[in-house]
């Protein structure tokens, strides 16, 4: 890939490449002709080093036109200006006026790159007496390449920058330019096979497509622009090209969506994955869409900048939704670049640098990650070294009894000793960790990267074994948990018999820290899973939910935005007993339930109206068999602590017991007066509570309303 410099001679040196200029044979800027026309000679030899610098196949570093404004003061009027110039080749020529402009005089330059469309009513007469503010606060609308057409790559990008600069026809000045939008682009990894409900899907990589939705299409370059609605582009689509597992699209890009946005939209891709099955009639096909978030989380950006590349990577473990409206929403690891190049000569013999690919890495299920990097000097063999490994413990034998969570720390020699090796080449870290089947929790490795010379860089990796654990830890559920809208006492549904006032027993509402529970753990555990690693098991990994609404009749009562219970779907009682949900989260001990009180139908309707944590109601529901039989199993391996003490009903109608009543451990023919412990749908509905969409986690809410 080549990237652009380009040489102001005499007075700019504008970095086109990646906003930033690389500048080091001066004798190529000559003076021919005119004495006062200013030669711009374009250079294509300077070294880049960043990931984040600009793209020529996109076009990312392409100037068709500059217009370039002379002031006194920064915050003074234009003095001069020469609009709509051209580049001719790898030259630029600018025409000065010694009357207005002359040199050794110092000014403040002010250049707008590509800007002709929309700054073709500013000419070199007009500009005269503007200030930058009033050049900048012109509005700016780009009609995207929205790829339906077949067309995805834009011919330029708007850009500006401003400087000072003593004109001299000896040593030229230099202005960084900026591009005016952010740049998104999603990369994800597939499985090569999912298995759900004994069939199996193989991915077609080469027809995946992702749309970004709600880019913006208009701002200034003062950004300070407040976005209305009808700047808004709804679908902006982007097919994918490559092989071998790597697969690349055209970026999107979309100028500033600030938090201040009038009726603001949040920006998100839609990944489209087809999958293929084989099935008694032949190979089937169908689309399966996911949601990628972009703004409006906590744990991603809020905004997107202008001259931010956001980089997403995304692991696609399951399968999605049939519907885009309901696609099912991934977690993206963000890295986010300025996108501009670092600012080195082109001899680089005289600088020193080292420069990771990225700084932050993602392995999902895999044993080797390799990092490209370059350094000015080779690698400090002493101190370039894994300098620690964490995890989190959530079965620490010296934890409380509540299930605090302890963070388990490796230093360099413990996480050698564990099998976490770092070795490198001349142009590539090489992280190795074998993940097995009892690696069950994501390890965050730190790796400190160091040459010869000194220059130091941090690289941070997230490792995900097939299967793991995350634990959230609730200490308030006191006031975060409602069960039917009721935070203690016992509860009953609004059942009315025609004889009486009745009602179902929902149970009580207790607290397992003063109650005489056998489990007061207050842990929320999430368990991810995209293979299974048990011998001979018949497991898959499925959507147990019913494919019908079944709202259980009774629970009409208005929860605090005065909604009703009403798109409710409730586990199978059916050929179900085998399939485990890719992403639950079960309940803590604050779903403690009181004994020899519910019935199968009761426990139906404490997990339709179970709420913890932010997590609201009208989506848990009751386990599966297999999902309790694959908790016990963590348990049983001290992966995890014991959950399950006790008999709880499975969707199956029958119950488990673990030997607590029984006597040996296992599922038994139904049974009343036996207890609960519901499960979320976290693959389904995601991981964000109600206050990280600026609700109140205690408050009841009724969740179920379907994804839109």
């Amino acid at each position: 890939m080549k990237h652009r410099i380009y040489n102001i001679a005499c007075m700019v040196l504008v970095a086109l490449g990646c906003l930033c200029a690389c500048q080091e044979d001066l004798d190529n800027a000559s003076w021919t002709g005119d004495e006062n026309t200013l030669l711009l000679n374009l250079e294509t030899t300077a070294v880049q080093l960043s990931r984040s610098a600009g793209e020529d196949a996109y076009n990312e570093n392409t100037v068709v036109s500059a217009d370039v404004f002379f002031f006194d003061e920064a915050d003074g009027q234009c003095i001069y200006a020469q609009t709509g110039l051209v580049p001719d080749g790898t030259q630029l020529r600018v025409k000065l006026d010694n009357d207005k402009v002359r040199f050794g005089g110092t000014y403040y330059i002010y250049v707008i790159a590509n800007g002709r469309t929309y700054y073709a009513d500013v000419t070199n007469e007009s500009a005269v007496g503007q200030t930058v503010a009033q050049l900048k606060a012109k509005t700016i609308t780009t009609a995207w390449k929205d790829g339906y057409s077949g067309s995805e790559v834009e011919e330029s990008l708007l850009m500006d920058g401003m400087t000072g600069v003593t004109l001299s026809k000896e040593t030229p000045g230099k202005v960084q330019l900026t591009r005016a939008m952010a740049k998104v682009a999603l990369f994800p990894t597939v499985e090569e096979s999912i298995e759900s409900n004994g069939v199996t899907y193989t991915p077609q990589l080469d027809k995946m497509n992702v749309t970004m939705v709600y880019g913006v299409q208009r701002t200034n370059l003062a950004g300070d622009y407040a976005v209305q609605s009808a700047d808004y582009v709804t679908r902006i689509l982007r097919s994918y090209t490559g092989a071998d597992g790597t697969y690349t699209q055209v970026p999107f890009y979309s100028y500033p969506n600030p938090e201040t946005t009038t009726d603001r939209q949040n920006t998100y891709l839609i990944l489209c994955v087809p999958w293929s099955m084989q099935t008694e009639t032949g190979n089937q096909s169908a689309n399966y869409y996911y949601r990628v978030p972009i703004t409006g989380r906590e744990d991603i950006p809020a905004t997107l900048g202008r001259n931010q590349y956001y980089k997403v990577n995304v692991h696609v473990g399951v399968l999605g939704s049939l519907n885009p409206r309901d696609a099912v929403e991934l977690d993206g690891n963000f890295a986010i670049y300025d996108w501009f190049d670092m600012e080195l000569s082109a001899d680089m013999q005289h600088y020193e640098y080292l420069v990771l690919d990225e700084y932050s890495s993602v392995m999902n299920n895999v044993n080797e990650l390799r990092m490209p990097y370059i350094s000015s000097s080779a690698l400090d063999k002493s101190t370039t070294r894994i300098v620690k490994v964490t995890y989190p413990n959530y079965n620490d034998e010296s934890a409380p009894s509540t299930g605090f969570t302890s963070t388990k720390t490796l230093n360099a020699s413990d996480a050698e000793a564990a099998g976490f090796e770092l070795e490198w080449n001349n142009d590539e870290l090489i992280f190795t960790h074998p993940v097995t089947t009892e690696d069950y929790v994501p390890y965050t490795i730190t790796v400190e990267v160091k040459n010869e010379q000194g220059i130091t860089a941090t690289w941070e990796i997230k490792q995900y074994p097939a299967i793991y654990i995350v634990g959230d830890y609730n200490p308030n559920g006191d006031e975060n948990r409602f069960i039917y809208g009721e935070t203690s006492g016992s509860v009953y549904d609004d059942y009315r018999s025609i004889l009486n006032w009745t009602g179902n027993s929902l149970g009580g509402v207790n607290n397992p820290l003063t109650s005489s529970a056998s489990n007061s753990n207050l842990n929320q555990y999430t368990i991810y899973i995209t293979s299974f690693d048990i011998a001979g098991s018949d497991y898959a990994i499925g959507d147990p939910r019913s494919s019908t609404v079944d709202n259980l009749d009774y629970l009409g009562n208005v929860d605090s935005q005065g909604r009703t219970l009403t798109y409710y779907y409730p586990t199978r009682e059916t050929e179900v007993d085998n399939v485990i949900a890719p992403a639950f989260k079960i309940a803590s001990s604050w779903g403690v339930t009181n004994t020899n009180t519910l019935t199968y139908e009761t426990a139906q309707e404490r997990c339709a109206s179970y709420q913890e944590n932010g997590y609201p109601a009208g989506r848990w529901r009751l386990p599966t068999e297999a999902e309790i039989e694959y908790i016990v199993s963590l348990s049983n391996r001290g992966v995890m602590p014991a959950l399950f003490n006790g008999s709880y009903y499975a969707s199956s109608r029958r119950y488990y017991d673990n030997g607590y009543y029984e006597e040996e451990p296992g599922f038994y023919p139904y049974a009343s007066g036996k207890v609960v412990r519901c499960v979320y749908d976290v693959w389904y509905w995601g991981n964000e509570k109600l206050s990280e969409k600026g609700g109140r986690d205690d408050q009841f809410v009724w969740g179920d309303e379907q994804m839109r």
